[in-house]
C-alpha cells in the first residue's frame, strides 16, 4: 500500500471538530470498530456508504472514522454547501462537491491506488422524511426526486476493482496501449502494490435518539448573527443542533463487502469473450452488478438501524390507526414487541429498549422515555390524552407536512418510517396489536417473570459457593394463586433471607383469593459475597420488577414487606403516582431502627476497607462477620458489612419518605423483636399520612415472625385488615 501523505488541513479540521464535540457534549456511540481498525498492511481501499439524515454527517462521519482508525477520508458533499465562505473549510475536510466534473476520476484514482478512503451517501440527498420503500430495490422520496437509491457508489467501487485488474493484466501482457489509456483517461499508473489490493465497501448505519425539535443555543445564536434565516435552514439548525446537543448518535460500521469477490464470478466469463473490447466488458459487469451491489450494501445500512423506544412507540401509534387506545395497552404492545426483538436477536437495540428500563412502564412511577415521546405526540397534534385513554388523531404514515418541515411538524412520522422498513419488526407490532388484551397482559406478565428468573439464574451461577449456597428452589421468585383474581399481593422478604421465607404466607393469601407474587431481592439466595456488589437501589429494582409483573394481571396491588422488605414496600408506596392501583401496604417488623449499636460503626469500617484497598493491603480489612440466623436453612449466616451499610442508607431514605405514604397501611411489629427496635413500628405509624392506618404490636420474642412458631397471629391480623379494607370499598 502506498504511504499516505499527511494532510495538515484535514488534521486541523479533525482537531477543530474534536473541540466542537467536547463543547457540544455530543454523545457518539461507535460500534463495529473491528471492521475498520486494521493494520496498514491489512487495509484495503475502502468506500464507506452511509444513510443521510443531517448535514452534520458530512463533517462528523469522516472525523469519527479518522479519530478511531487514523484513516484519511474524502467525502462527496452537496454542491450547494460550497459557498465562498464554506468552500475552503469543506475542502480542508476532504470534501469534494457533487458538481465537480472530475469527482468520479478523483474517487477512482484514490480507490484503485488506495490513496484515500471515501465516504459517500448513496441516497443522493438527505432523506428528512425517512420515507424509504423496499422491494427489489430501495426507493427514496425527496422533493427533488422519487426513485431508486443511486447506484453511483456501486459503479465506482466495481470500476475501481475492474480497472485495477485490467491494469495488472495489461502490465503482465505488455499491453502498452491499455496502460497508456488508463494513464491518460484516469491518471492511473501501474504499481506493484496494486496486486495486493481489493476494493471493499463498508456500509455505515447512523441512528439518532431521541429526535426532538425545539429551539436551542446554536439556533438562537444563529438568529442573533443572521437577521433573516431561510425556513429550510432554520429547520436544519433546529433539528440538527438538538441532535448534536442532546441525542445519542450511534455510528455502526458493518461487515465489509469485498468487491473483488463480488464481481469476479461475472467478470471471468465475460473477460473471455474475444470480440468485445475490454472497456465494454467492464461496462457490462458494471451494468450487471450495480443494482444488486447497491441493494446489498443499502440492505446492510438500513437493517442495522439501532432500534429505540421512540421507534416502537411511533410505529405502534401508526399501525393502531385513528381512534381510542388504552394507555396501558399501548405500553404492553411496546414492551412485548421490544421483548420479542430481544429474543429473536436480529436487531441492534438502544438502551431505551433494555428490559430493565422498560419495567418502568408498569411501576406507576414516572417513565421518562414514555412521557417524553407522549409529550412530543401531544404537542404535534398526533394524540389527545383522555385520562387512561389516548385518542390517535393522525394517520402517521400519511403526513401532510412538507418534506423540509416534516422533522419539526411531524417527528413521529419520520421515526415510524425509519422502523417501517424493517418488515419483521413491523409485523411483530402488528401481531401484538391484534392480540386479545387478556392474552397480551398474560404475555407481558410472563416476559417480566422470565426476566426475574433469568436474573436469579445468572446470579446463582455466578456466585455459587459450595459452603454457603443453598438449594436453587429456595431463592426462585415465584407466584401463587389464580391470575383471574384481579387483586394482587406482592411479598418482599428481609435482609439476608430468600423468597422461601414467604412460602407459608403466600399459600395463606392465595387461599384468601389473592394472586401472589414473591420477589427475590438482588444479592440474596445465592452466596453472601454477592452482597458486596449490591446497593439498596438494586433491591428496589427487584421490587419494581415484581410490581410491574403484577400490574399486568391485577387491577390492584397490596405490598407486604418483612423487615428490609417492609422498608422497600413503604418506599414504593411513597413513590407511586397512580395511587388507585395501590390498594394497601403492610409493614412487618420494618427496620427503621436496629437494636445492635455496632451497625453504627459500619460506614467507618467500610471507609477504612476502601482506604486499605487503594493501597492493596488485605490483612487489616474487615469485610464481613459470621453471625447467627434464626432460619439458617434459607438465610445467609455470613453478613457482609457493605450490605449493612446499604441497609442503613435504605433506612434513612425510607424514614424521610414516610410522610408521602397515603395508601391504607397496616403496621405489624413484634413487641420484643431481638433485631429491630420495637419503637420502629410506632415511628412508621406516626409518620405515614395514610387516613386508614393501624398499628398492631404482637407478643413475639424473635424477629422472624412470618414463618416461625406463632405466625398465625400475623396471618389473622392481615386477614382482618384485608376484610375491613375490601368491605369499605364495596
Amino acid at each position: 500500500m502506498k504511504k499516505r501523505k499527511a494532510n495538515k488541513a484535514f488534521s486541523y479540521a479533525g482537531f477543530v471538530f474534536s473541540i466542537i464535540e467536547k463543547a457540544l457534549g455530543s454523545n457518539f456511540k461507535v460500534h463495529g470498530l473491528e471492521n475498520v481498525l486494521l493494520d496498514d498492511k491489512d487495509r484495503q481501499p475502502t468506500l464507506f456508504v452511509a444513510n443521510h439524515f443531517t448535514r452534520a454527517e458530512t463533517l462528523f462521519v469522516p472525523y469519527i472514522i479518522n479519530k478511531y482508525s487514523k484513516r484519511r477520508l474524502k467525502s462527496l458533499a452537496f454542491s450547494g454547501l460550497f459557498t465562498e465562505k464554506l468552500s475552503k473549510i469543506l475542502t480542508s475536510l476532504g470534501a469534494v462537491s457533487t458538481a465537480d466534473k472530475n469527482r468520479d476520476k478523483i474517487i477512482l484514482n484514490d480507490l484503485v491506488n488506495a490513496c484515500d478512503d471515501w465516504v459517500i451517501y448513496p441516497e443522493g440527498a438527505m432523506i428528512k422524511s425517512k420515507e424509504i420503500v423496499r422491494d427489489k430495490r430501495f426507493v427514496n422520496s425527496t422533493p427533488e426526486r422519487i426513485g431508486p437509491t443511486r447506484t453511483g457508489s456501486a459503479v465506482l467501487a466495481i470500476k475501481s476493482q475492474i480497472f485495477r485488474d485490467q491494469i495488472i493484466k495489461a502490465k503482465d501482457k505488455g499491453d502498452e496501449e491499455s496502460l497508456k489509456y488508463f494513464e491518460q483517461e484516469y491518471g492511473l499508473k501501474y504499481d506493484d502494490n496494486l496486486r495486493n489490493l481489493s476494493t471493499q465497501i463498508i456500509p455505515v448505519t447512523i441512528s439518532y435518539y431521541p429526535l426532538r425539535p425545539g429551539k436551542n443555543k446554536i439556533h438562537d445564536l444563529a438568529k442573533k448573527i443572521f437577521k433573516r434565516i431561510p425556513k429550510d435552514v432554520a429547520e436544519e439548525l433546529e433539528i440538527e443542533s438538538n441532535l448534536l446537543l442532546n441525542a445519542e448518535i450511534s455510528i455502526r460500521f458493518n461487515k465489509p463487502i469485498d468487491v473483488g469477490e463480488y464481481v469476479s464470478k461475472a467478470y471471468m466469463p465475460i473477460s473471455q469473450i474475444p470480440v468485445i473490447k475490454r472497456y465494454t466488458k467492464a461496462d457490462l459487469v458494471v451494468k450487471y452488478y450495480k443494482n444488486s451491489l447497491t441493494y446489498s450494501f443499502m440492505q446492510d445500512v438500513y437493517s442495522n438501524l439501532e432500534v429505540n423506544f421512540d421507534h416502537v412507540f411511533a410505529l405502534s401509534i401508526a399501525l393502531l390507526g385513528k381512534g381510542l387506545v388504552n394507555i396501558l395497552r399501548l405500553k404492553r404492545i411496546i414492551y412485548h414487541s421490544a421483548s420479542l426483538y430481544k429474543s429473536i436477536g436480529k436487531y441492534h437495540l438502544n438502551d431505551s429498549l433494555n428490559k430493565n428500563s422498560l419495567i418502568s412502564l408498569f411501576t406507576d412511577e414516572k417513565d421518562k422515555a414514555f412521557e417524553s415521546v407522549m409529550e412530543l405526540a401531544k404537542s404535534q397534534g398526533v394524540i389527545e390524552v383522555r385520562g387512561d385513554v389516548i385518542k390517535i388523531k393522525k394517520d402517521l404514515l400519511k403526513s401532510d407536512s412538507k418534506f423540509h418541515m416534516i422533522r419539526i411538524e411531524n417527528s413521529l412520522c419520520v421515526i415510524a418510517n425509519e422502523l417501517l422498513i424493517l418488515r419483521s419488526a413491523r409485523d411483530i407490532i402488528k401481531r401484538n396489536i391484534a392480540l386479545d388484551h387478556d392474552i397480551l397482559k398474560a404475555k407481558v406478565f410472563s416476559d417480566i417473570h422470565e426476566l426475574d428468573l433469568a436474573k436469579y439464574k445468572s446470579d446463582y451461577k455466578k456466585y455459587y459457593d459450595k459452603e454457603f449456597t443453598k438449594d436453587y428452589d429456595i431463592g426462585k421468585p415465584f407466584f401463587m394463586g389464580d391470575q383471574k383474581n384481579k387483586k394482587g399481593v406482592l411479598l418482599c422478604h428481609g435482609y439476608k433471607s430468600s423468597p422461601v421465607q414467604f412460602l407459608p404466607m403466600a399459600k395463606f393469601l392465595a387461599n384468601l383469593g389473592f394472586f401472589v407474587y414473591v420477589i427475590r431481592l438482588d444479592g440474596h439466595a445465592t452466596a453472601p459475597c454477592n452482597m458486596k456488589d449490591i446497593t439498596w437501589q438494586d433491591w428496589y429494582e427487584s421490587l419494581q420488577r415484581g410490581y410491574a409483573a403484577l400490574n399486568n394481571v391485577c387491577d390492584s396491588i397490596s405490598l407486604v414487606g418483612f423487615s428490609t422488605g417492609g422498608l422497600l414496600a413503604l418506599l414504593k408506596a411513597a413513590k407511586v403516582n397512580k395511587s388507585e392501583n395501590l390498594m394497601s401496604v403492610i409493614s412487618i417488623n420494618s427496620a427503621i431502627k436496629l437494636k445492635d449499636i455496632r451497625t453504627k460503626l459500619v460506614p467507618g469500617i467500610n471507609l477504612w476497607n476502601d482506604l486499605l484497598k487503594k493501597f492493596n493491603i488485605k490483612s487489616a480489612r474487615m469485610e464481613y462477620i459470621d453471625d447467627y440466623s434464626q432460619n439458617p436453612e434459607s438465610n445467609y449466616t455470613r453478613n457482609y458489612l457493605k450490605g449493612v451499610d446499604e441497609l442503613g442508607q435504605l433506612m434513612s431514605v425510607c424514614d424521610k419518605s414516610l410522610s408521602k405514604v397515603k395508601a391504607p397501611t397496616l403496621v405489624i411489629q413484634g413487641d420484643n423483636d431481638n433485631i429491630v427496635a420495637p419503637i420502629s413500628g410506632k415511628i412508621i405509624y406516626e409518620k405515614i399520612s395514610s387516613k386508614e392506618k393501624d398499628l398492631k404490636m404482637l407478643p413475639f420474642d424473635n424477629h422472624s415472625i412470618i414463618n416461625n412458631e406463632g405466625r398465625e397471629k400475623v396471618f389473622d391480623e392481615i386477614e382482618d385488615f384485608f376484610e375491613n379494607l375490601l368491605s369499605c370499598k364495596r
